[in-house]
């Protein structure tokens, strides 16, 4: 699959037909014709996010299996170097918040992890930032955070997943909202 991903921004480039590539050319006229390769808008930074507020719909995973899910409304704030969020769980708030360093991230959510966990930037990620803790009692259990702008519908995604000492990845939770104005 040759498509990019709709969030990475990827370079717009010049192609020709028998470039260095390899690709025959077909003919004369084509091969001096020059096609631009279009890639969706450039994404933004966090700090281009900065001071914005979202609404929108969170989903929980709970079973083990990650079949059942639970829905419920949430909100995303995004402030300099903090990135708060609100859902509820069988009708009881809850709050997190994800707390960027250089190099370094800790996380709080009243029920996934009241104390806070310390993580780190997960490299080369895509979207606005990955960061990854471990927990348990010998922390062998890892949580992964990571949050996004899908660009096409400008929605921003905060997405978390549970892994095994194992390697196992499993859904967690996922909240896609919009901006508000």
């Amino acid at each position: 699959d040759t498509t990019p991903h709709p969030i990475r921004r990827l370079p717009r480039f010049p192609t020709r037909v028998g470039d260095s590539h390899g690709s025959p050319p077909e003919s004369e006229a084509r091969r001096d014709s020059v096609r631009e390769t279009v890639y969706p808008p450039a994404m933004s930074t966090l700090s281009d996010l900065q001071g914005t507020h979202w609404k929108g719909t969170a989903e929980l995973w709970v079973d083990p299996l990650g079949n059942d899910v639970e829905n419920c409304g949430c909100t995303i704030s995004i402030e300099e170097g903090i990135v708060r969020y609100t859902w509820s769980y069988q009708g009881k708030s809850q709050v997190g918040s994800i707390t960027l360093r250089e190099g370094a991230a800790e996380l709080t959510d009243t029920w996934h992890s009241p104390e806070p966990m310390k993580c780190r930037p997960v490299p080369d990620a895509w979207g606005l930032f990955q960061v990854l803790g471990k927990y348990g009692p010998q922390s062998d259990w890892a949580w992964r955070t990571a949050l996004s702008l899908r660009t096409p519908t400008d929605e921003l995604v905060l997405q978390m997943t549970n892994i095994t000492p194992w390697g196992e990845e499993a859904r967690a939770v996922r909240m896609v909202c919009q901006r508000q104005p």
